[in-house]
């Protein structure tokens, strides 16, 4: 299985997939619902959807990326916050209300 790290700014989003940028917009789910963008991503790049982390990237680095336009296409080029434990879907567990709001990635109902 590969490891996949969601990438998240204010308004920009990328997939890592074993830390190569392999996707990146306003919102990756293209209009799909949420969950089952990421199940079909899940499936394409043979990662555990439980497993996918999220982080969000430093203010430096949202700066930088509002002037490039663009993720850098390596992960260990990107300044995002690594001190924040991430979330995953392993943290939601089988909980299907969180899998109900309808954006188990970065729904805050499962706090």
């Amino acid at each position: 299985m590969n490891k996949a790290v969601l990438i998240k700014s204010d308004d920009w989003e990328g997939l890592y997939i074993n830390d190569v940028l392999v996707e990146e917009g306003h919102t990756l789910n293209q209009g799909f619902n949420r969950i089952e963008y990421f199940v079909d991503a899940s499936e394409q790049y043979d990662f555990d959807i439980k497993e996918l982390q999220e982080y969000w990237v430093t203010d430096e680095y949202e700066e930088y990326l509002y002037e490039i336009g663009s993720l850098n296409e390596n992960l260990s080029d990107v300044d995002y916050d690594k001190t924040t434990e991430a979330r995953t879907l392993k943290r939601v567990g089988e909980d299907k209300k969180a899998l109900r709001c309808g954006n188990p990635i970065i729904c805050n109902s499962y706090k």
